[in-house]
């Protein structure tokens, strides 16, 4: 039977040391070399300390003080009074429920180690709307001569025929999903879930071939890693569906569940790199009410220093806002927050900078003005081309010309990648609004 979603309740339970240490972080930039420091935040070992005590906690969560069976032992059995799931690769909880009250009450029974974060909402960046980012005009050719002097001057051509084509890397993207037998796509092995509004709440999803009910993934999944319009048309590709095509907007534990889906993934062979594309997010903490705003934001950090510590390189959008704003996750130091620029190099107007933690955002520049890539196909089957513009489509270009780095170089960690990138970053000057950020670019030898 299927539960009554409309009265359910979700949250994520997380390690309370983790979190206290980082909403303890008065700021959310430390400056210097940010990155490599960033690395050494949450070792292995702690964060298979932290994997130990979730599994425990997850037996805990079905007892009462005496060792009697609490009443949300159910919530494990699956039943329609919720679910209690241990995310093990991203070291969470998911939990879902009727009663966000009682559920707290079991929470607080494990011990004072974890702490229950109600879900929030996460949503692509929205000022996108304004301009041309989902007003779709399809094409039934790549038009690849109008855009090969962005390919040129991105030296992305230049890797490809030095056989540098993203080969051996794996690359995920949380989006709308993608149509995975789009030309662009057609006759690769594409790894797909779509995560519902309520994951976990019934059937297990499964891994399926890619769709995209919007379109929006399928041009984001093009411009990274697109068989003709692609940055990298060689990389493993993996999307999770997160977003609801009709709001653009998701879940904190839509997007938990997503990660520790992707990351399993990305990291079934420890030996291939990956990099992660994310073009959500939710507005700094001058734009909300701060009443629990840093413990969103500490949630959200946590789970990408998780990536990091798997040396997943994460990449996300700025945000489409225009000068003196920034969105979250983008505005993290962990993380590389790409701002979005024209054919000619120009900074976009919609595009968001700021500085955080004495630290100037974006971390690096991408195509993201009226850029070509694919669509879903239309009823006849027939693959589609159409023209975006948005920071949602600089992440990706940023997270292709870092999936060629980490193709040539398979060997060095994020750290390194991320310095080749911003060291071999064409100058724009003060083109960038303040944010002193190049466009990212790809060379041979960095």
């Amino acid at each position: 039977m299927e539960p009554d979603t409309a009265r359910l309740k979700r949250a994520i339970i997380v390690p309370k040391t983790a979190m206290l240490a980082l909403e303890g972080d008065g700021s959310f930039g430390t400056g210097g070399a940010r990155f490599k420091a960033a690395q050494a935040i949450e070792p292995a070992t702690q964060l298979a300390a932290s994997a130990l005590r979730m599994k425990s906690a997850l037996g805990r969560l079905a007892l009462d003080a005496d060792g009697d069976q609490f009443a949300f032992a159910r919530l494990t059995q699956g039943t329609a009074d919720g679910v209690v799931k241990s995310l093990n690769n991203i070291n969470a909880m998911m939990v879902i429920s009727r009663d966000m009250e009682k559920l707290k009450d079991a929470a607080s029974a494990i011990d004072s180690d974890f702490v229950v974060v109600d879900d929030f909402d996460l949503a692509m960046p929205s000022a996108g709307l304004r301009y041309t980012e989902f007003q779709k005009r399809h094409f039934r050719t790549t038009d690849a001569k109008a855009d090969r002097e962005m390919r040129e001057a991105s030296g992305t051509l230049q890797a490809h025929r030095s056989g540098i084509r993203g080969d051996n890397v794996a690359v995920g993207i949380l989006d709308t999903g993608v149509d995975a037998d789009h030309v662009e796509f057609r006759g690769r092995r594409v790894l797909f879930r779509h995560i519902g509004y309520y994951p976990g709440a019934g059937e297990a999803p499964r891994i399926v071939r890619g769709f995209d009910t919007d379109g929006h993934g399928t041009h984001v999944a093009g411009i990274l890693t697109g068989r003709k319009v692609g940055v990298a048309p060689g990389a493993l590709l993996h999307c999770a569906s997160v977003i609801e095509s009709e709001t653009m907007r998701t879940s904190m534990v839509r997007t938990v569940y997503g990660l520790n889906w992707m990351l399993g993934h990305l990291k079934l062979d420890p030996a291939v790199p990956a990099v992660l594309n994310l073009s959500l997010g939710f507005p700094a903490v001058d734009n909300v009410d701060e009443k629990g705003h840093k413990t969103r934001l500490a949630t959200i950090r946590y789970m990408i220093k998780n990536l990091i510590a798997n040396d997943i390189l994460v990449v996300s959008a700025i945000g489409n806002e225009g000068p003196g704003t920034c969105g979250f996750p983008a505005a993290f130091d962990e993380v590389l927050a790409v701002g979005a620029v024209d054919a000619f190099g120009r900074t976009a107007d919609f595009s968001g900078s700021c500085t955080t933690g004495g630290t100037k955002k974006p971390d690096i520049m991408g195509f993201g003005v009226n850029v070509l890539s694919a669509v879903e196909r239309d009823v006849d089957g027939r693959s589609l081309y159409t023209r975006m513009s948005g920071t949602s489509m600089a992440a990706p270009y940023v997270a292709g010309i870092a999936t060629l780095y980490r193709s040539a170089y398979p060997n060095e960690p994020v750290s390194a990648i991320i310095d080749m990138i911003r060291s071999t970053a064409i100058y724009l000057g003060k083109s960038t609004q303040g944010a002193e950020a190049g466009l990212a670019a790809f060379q041979t030898n960095p």
